[in-house]
């Protein structure tokens, strides 16, 4: 085995395994990576998370025994202060619920409901309560704190502050203070490797309602994970105050927080999720992916060697129907197909009704996606990333055969069709706009743009003429501003169109006279305006002209040739107009008449589909007209030929709906694949790590050795389990870059929502004096404030089933998404004044 091929840490795994080929021939095994490790009360045993499981191993190091195993996603476990049970999360009910396993038994106890992802903080040394952030009742993604028993019941707030971020707690012994993580996003990223401004962060004590700082910093550090001695006076914490992350100790007199001194001296690396036994004589931190023992007295880490060994509980491959799981789609150009990318594949089936989608592609492995069609409606044309490439491909359905295109070097991607099929647009390295003759087979250069890329690339950055003649595109300028730039198609240079100071822009999109141009476009953080271009003087239309021509109904209509009139470039930064929509713009697709554009806007905190009229002789005013009213994300905007309908995808489905009103039809399409977890993660893992290379800001890649990282995760992802696990590890790869705006979360499709919300605050104290629940806030708008609940009043039922401290109210309200529940309340715990809303 090669340096580079050899673990990292000292973790080996006595299981079954595909080994894979590194670029050198060399195979490469999978090597498990333990995470987030709990110590045993008595500091002899650890329990740690791996392969999405459980595993239990002494603290010396060894072969670690199998604990508990589930298909789902298993880790963050703590042990209770007796040694008798073990709190974690698992994602086997959602997005990540508290249980409880009981070590006699091996009975697994649900404890928490919520929606949102819960983090297990610490147990209070008594034993009674579980500590938890969650984000699952603040704005913002920020968290609060609360506990639960461990036998179930009604969580309460620890510490919810509205305007603050507050995670990783941890009860002092005597139960009296709460020792927190406050500020910073470090709860999200703290994968991320090195020193971020965002990633500031304190630690604070609560102590009967009053906070005090806490660490001795200056507040211009990373500090997290605060852990508490034996005996309460010393309180441990990770900052990265010395410049890497290390373990820092502060004495806890009786007067309060003394100095901060250092227990470890790492130069480098980070320490991640550090965990003490109760004893106080055993540390235990991750980092460099394996299990650190550190000495609290003299500060001295060793790693602790781990042999796995079991089966691990494992999602078996599947087949999967991803119709109603759609990422993109578009409608071709007769109407009457549409080809859609589902999990990687390119699909296509009767947009008329749906059914049985025909299957373009078969790579599992590696990905295709931004699907358009020719316009003679028989072709397809997508990007590839087969072989590890982002290439053109090209489907003929009269053929049934598949042509690679434009082979040269580089990224190419967007594809779009001239408007006779005979040419091929698209971008190369996000920096050429380029031009492909598909009868030759040749392409050539446009010209050079800035241009974003997949994943996160624009859905419509260039666009042509009806004529075939120009191309607009959409393309980053002097201090990042996005401006529409005409480029000729036969040669010359691009010429600026638009003149904003705007960094976003997209949709770019030409009259069908040719005479305008539409693209949606805003400034960082303010709302998404509609903006024209009128290429030539536009003159003034009156209603009688639309009279005049009732007298030409008699005469047979010619097919007409568009032109684009000679751009009148002097003067374009006048002909600039922001149209008076009042909503948050975000796409847009024109009818083929021009008289109506269709929008996904965001209004109220909700993206919707609209239609906006454009035609200078309609009745009246133009206003925007709602045409959708369904939550969630919409995307894939498009008008159908003929301009009566707009097709969208509404949360991963494909809906038309008149362009004039809400009358949505979904068309109902199946598309069977199978789902293999063991191919499609390293098709991700290779996808992630190309794309940095390719396209990331810094060329030197921060200084980061990005072949030696590939080198370091693959063997890890290789052993990965769960899809969970491999975004941790892929969040760990991209975090060595430490750069903002990067990383890896959970896709909207695989988030599950099913708890109903009532919108209110319960005031912990008053509730745990009584054992029911009072109301301490009811936020505005709300469920409860629009049934008229009020502050102070107590909450006795649900639907007839006591809501009390021994219940957990999400779990009454589970499954009440857009349903009608009754409340029974009163103005004591008593139940004087009685009644149901």
């Amino acid at each position: 085995m090669s340096p580079a091929q050899r673990p990292s840490a000292a973790v080996l795994v006595l299981l079954g395994a595909l080994a894979i080929a590194a670029p050198g021939g060399a195979a490469v095994l999978p090597i498990p990576t333990p995470s987030q490790p709990a110590v045993s009360p008595d500091g002899g045993t650890l329990v740690f998370s791996a392969g999405g499981d459980l595993w239990s191993v002494p603290t010396a190091g060894g072969v670690a025994r199998l604990l508990v195993a589930h298909p789902a996603h298993e880790s963050r476990p703590l042990w209770s202060p007796d040694g008798r049970s073990l709190a974690f999360v698992s994602t086997r009910t959602g997005n990540g619920d508290l249980y409880l396993f009981t070590f006699a038994t091996g009975e697994v106890k649900r404890l928490t409901w919520d929606d949102e992802p819960e983090v297990a903080d610490a147990w209070s040394r008594d034993g009674r309560w579980i500590y938890f952030s969650s984000q699952s009742h603040e704005a913002a993604n920020l968290n609060d704190v609360y506990r639960v028993r461990p036998e179930g019941g009604m969580p309460l707030e620890v510490s919810a502050d509205r305007y603050v971020n507050e995670y990783f707690a941890a009860p002092s012994p005597d139960g009296a203070t709460v020792a927190l993580t406050a500020r910073g996003i470090v709860s999200a990223q703290w994968w991320r490797h090195g020193h971020s401004h965002i990633d500031q962060s304190e630690i604070w004590l609560l102590t009967g309602g009053t906070y005090r700082r806490a660490g001795g910093g200056d507040g211009r550090g990373k500090e997290a994970w605060p852990l508490w001695s034996a005996d309460g006076r010393r309180l441990y914490f990770m900052s990265d105050r010395s410049g890497a992350e290390n373990l820092w100790m502060q004495e806890m007199g009786p007067q309060g927080p003394g100095a901060a001194a250092q227990v470890t001296r790492f130069t480098a690396g980070r320490l991640l999720w550090p965990t003490v036994s109760a004893d106080g004589s055993t540390l235990v931190c991750e980092r460099g992916l394996g299990l650190w023992k550190l000495d609290p007295a003299t500060g001295e880490a060793t790693e602790i060697p781990i042999v796995l060994e079991g089966a691990p509980a494992t999602a078996p491959a599947e087949r999967r129907d991803v119709g109603g799981s759609i990422d993109e789609f578009a409608l071709s150009p007769d109407g009457k197909k549409v080809a859609f990318g589902a999990r990687g594949e390119i699909f296509a089936a009767s947009a008329e009704d749906g059914g049985r989608a025909v299957r373009i592609t078969r790579t599992p492995a590696d990905a295709e996606y931004q699907v358009a069609w020719a316009p003679d409606s028989r072709r397809l044309v997508y990007v590839s990333e087969r072989g590890g490439d982002h290439k053109l491909w090209l489907y003929d359905f009269a053929t049934g055969q598949e042509t690679a295109l434009a082979a040269g070097p580089g990224v190419d991607d967007t594809p779009r069709f001239s408007p006779d099929g005979k040419l091929l647009a698209f971008q190369r390295d996000r920096k050429e706009l380029r031009v492909l003759d598909l009868a030759s087979g040749k392409d050539r250069r446009l010209a050079a743009v800035q241009l974003d890329g997949p994943p996160l690339g624009s859905h419509r950055p260039f666009d042509w003429s009806p004529d075939g003649r120009w191309i607009a595109v959409l393309s980053y300028g002097e201090r990042m501003f996005r401006n529409l730039l005409l480029v000729p198609v036969d040669g010359g240079e691009p010429r600026p169109a638009s003149f904003l100071a705007h960094t976003n822009a997209d949709d770019v999109t030409w009259s069908p006279d040719a005479t305008y141009v539409l693209f949606a476009t805003n400034q960082r953080s303010e709302p998404g305006q509609l903006a024209r271009i009128d290429l030539v003087a536009q003159p003034p239309r009156f209603r009688e002209d639309r009279f005049r021509d009732l007298f030409q109904t008699g005469k047979s209509p010619q097919a007409t040739t568009v032109t684009t009139p000679a751009i009148a470039f002097e003067g374009l930064r006048q002909r600039t107009s922001l149209l008076p929509l009042g909503l948050d713009v975000g796409s847009l697709a024109l009818a083929s008449d021009g008289k109506n554009v269709a929008l996904i806007a965001n209004a109220a905190g909700q993206l919707n589909v609209w239609s906006y009229s454009l035609d200078p002789l309609a009745a009246g005013p133009a206003v925007p007209r709602q045409i959708s009213s369904t939550a969630g994300g919409k995307s894939s905007l498009q008008v159908s030929p003929d301009g009566q309908q707009v097709w969208y995808l509404d949360n991963g489905s494909i809906v038309a709906t008149p362009i004039d009103r809400a009358e949505p039809r979904t068309l109902a399409v199946s598309a069977e694949i199978d789902v293999d977890f063991a191919v499609e993660k390293l098709g991700l893992f290779d996808r992630s790590w190309r794309i940095l290379r390719d396209f990331f800001v810094d060329p030197g890649m921060h200084g980061v050795d990005w072949d030696a990282a590939r080198a370091t995760y693959l063997p890890r992802v290789l052993a990965a389990r769960t899809p969970d696990e491999l975004r941790r590890l892929l969040s760990l790869m991209i975090g060595e870059l430490n750069a903002s705006h990067s990383g890896m979360r959970t896709p909207p499709a695989e988030t599950v929502r099913t708890t109903g919300r009532l919108a209110v605050r319960f005031d912990a104290e008053a509730s745990l004096a009584a054992g029911k629940l009072r109301l301490r806030e009811v936020l505005p708008q709300g469920p409860a404030a629009v049934a008229g609940l009020a502050a102070g009043t107590w909450l006795l039922a649900v639907d007839g089933r006591p809501a009390d401290l021994q219940t957990n109210l999400d779990e009454l309200l589970d499954h009440t998404i857009g349903r009608q529940v009754r409340l029974t309340v009163a103005d004591s715990p008593g139940g004087a004044g009685s009644r149901e809303i």
